[in-house]
């Protein structure tokens, strides 16, 4: 069997290197056993270290193998733990919180270099015997999952994918199909919900994780759809594509391209000189819709090999946005237009957003009374007050259009630490110079990415042209000594049959829950009728008057 070389971005091995890290497998296991790992900075700091000089010494393919099997679960752990340090944070992350998800990065970029060394060693072989075999197919499985780890500790803080990493996936499973090895299940202790694993599954996990919409997604729902897939992306299926492409269920892949492949094909043409492949996703479709059913019965579909409480209440959330993007896409409908020309300034927030659309001062509640008597008084300040703090600092950003649509708008503008964003948060905008009489739009971020010029750029759909401030109060409810707590008022159109609905911070909408909601002019009760959308900071929903 001939085999064919790789071109991966690898250290020199440096033959004169002097350290004293373990490179024998016993050795480095012991020394593995004894540190401190409830030291997560040192413990990192001593284990990147060894994983550094491994990957420069001159070493046997077998014995690298073995050393770097027995590396990945310190690394797991270690990785595990930093990543508390910024997971969930606003974009951009804080700049003493960076080196901590770039160190998290390398981590994946060292493991990655162990594993593909020893697949460079073994595509240059002329020939492989049934062992070299297994073990070419365990690195490229490894190599293909640690730079699959990179691409999310990236998408995780909405960063652009490191340059030449998916060249390099693509060539791994390019290699593995002409070893005939890309089915070889290799052991995978790593994997909770399968114990065996193959480099297909892998380049299908890689894939479908691109191709989820990453920048859409909040980052601990970007970390349960990899564990997702540590399962289900054998539903998957890769074959040599047709002359014909269809819309839904179906991803183009260039091997030769830095880049996933393409989720919308339309007006693409496949040349016969280049190696493409089709990802299918029918049958991954089939399960994603019949889970989603399930979660909205209100029942609990089977974990299969995953957490067993994996399918927690977010995870309608997660299944819908993945049916969105592995199975039917919507197609778009407005042609989306570039400009440069515009500038917004923008809220963030239910609280920002409800003190810039109201005047930009605090919501005075009316001296209406509706149910038991109660200490009225601005929505945001009697807490703080009562603790001696300053009232939060009411703050707006400026951002450049980029393009928009009738449905939305992509925004830029340059990085620094004030900034506050998040995918799902909700915005209240207005063009600077045009401000229509004072009155905002509504919308909420639908994606974020950091670009390389080190600027922001956001993608927002629009909720509503034009919103009123309110406040609203349950004796249930005790996030403010008044009771109150700030709401934004989005009014119904009739020739749409859309009723009128109330954005809130997230946790208040029960099912007939009641509910005051003052205007400033005065409060009526009122009563929840249906959820909308469910955001991680805000909630939209519907409602019916019980006051006349």
């Amino acid at each position: 069997m001939r085999a064919t070389g790789l071109n991966l971005s690898l250290p020199e091995i440096n033959q004169a290197i002097r350290t004293e890290v373990a490179t024998r497998p016993d050795d480095a296991k012991r020394w593995l056993a004894s540190l401190p790992f409830l030291n997560v900075n040192e413990t990192g700091r001593l284990i990147f270290s060894s994983l550094k000089d491994l990957n420069r010494l001159p070493l046997d393919d077998d014995q690298r193998l073995k050393l770097m099997e027995l590396y990945r679960q310190p690394v797991s752990t270690i990785s595990r733990e930093l990543e508390k340090n910024y997971l969930g944070l606003p974009v951009p992350i804080p700049l003493k919180n960076r080196p901590i998800a770039e160190q998290v990065q390398q981590f994946q970029i060292e493991m990655a270099h162990g594993y593909l060394r020893i697949a460079q060693n073994a595509a240059q072989k002329p020939a492989l015997n049934r062992a070299d075999q297994h073990a070419v197919a365990l690195a490229i499985q490894r190599g293909i999952r640690y730079l699959t780890e990179l691409l999310a500790k990236s998408y995780e803080v909405y960063a652009p994918c490191p340059a030449g990493c998916w060249r390099e996936i693509h060539q791994l499973y390019r290699c593995a199909e002409r070893l005939g090895v890309t089915e070889t299940e290799v052991p995978d202790p790593l994997n909770a919900a399968v114990k065996h694993s193959s480099v297909a599954h892998v380049y299908k996990q890689a894939l479908l994780l691109a191709f989820s919409n990453p920048y859409r997604l909040p980052p601990r729902m970007l970390g349960k759809v990899l564990h997702y897939l540590d399962h289900w992306a054998g539903y998957a299926k890769i074959t040599q594509p047709g002359q014909e492409l269809q819309r839904n269920c179906q991803f183009l892949i260039n091997l030769q391209e830095d880049r996933a492949g393409f989720s919308d094909t339309d007006g693409v043409v496949i040349s016969h000189h280049a190696p493409y492949r089709l990802l299918t996703t029918h049958d991954l479709a089939r399960v994603l819709h019949s889970q989603y059913a399930i979660l909205r019965e209100g029942k609990t579909p089977p974990s299969e090999g995953l957490e067993p409480d994996f399918f927690g209440p977010e995870s309608v959330d997660m299944l819908r946005s993945l049916i969105g993007a592995w199975g039917i896409k919507p197609k778009r409908v407005f042609t989306r237009i570039s400009r440069h020309d515009a500038q917004f300034e923008v809220a963030m927030g239910v609280d920002n957003s409800n003190f810039f659309i109201n005047g930009q001062q605090e919501f005075q509640p009316s001296t209406t009374e509706v149910g038991p008597p109660r200490k009225r008084n601005a929505i945001s300040a009697p807490r703080l007050q009562a603790q001696g703090k300053s009232q939060q600092p009411r703050t707006l950003t400026d951002w450049r259009l980029v393009d928009e649509s009738a449905s939305g708008i992509a925004l830029r503008k340059a990085a620094n630490g004030s900034d506050q964003v998040r995918v799902g948060e909700l915005v209240a905008l207005r063009q600077i110079g045009k401000t229509t009489q004072g009155k905002w739009n509504l919308a909420v971020v639908r994606w974020i990415k950091n670009t390389e010029s080190d600027e922001i750029e956001m993608g927002i759909q629009r909720l509503a042209p034009q919103a009123e401030a309110r406040a609203i109060r349950t004796e249930a409810l005790h996030n403010l000594d008044s009771g109150l707590i700030p709401a934004l008022f989005l009014s119904g159109i009739d020739s749409m049959k859309q009723p009128a609905t109330l954005v809130t911070r997230r946790g208040v909408y029960r099912p007939d829950r009641i509910l005051t909601v003052d205007d400033g002019y005065r409060a009526q009760r009122v009563s929840t009728t249906r959820l909308v959308q469910v955001n991680p900071s805000f909630e939209q929903f519907e409602y019916r008057l019980l006051d006349f």
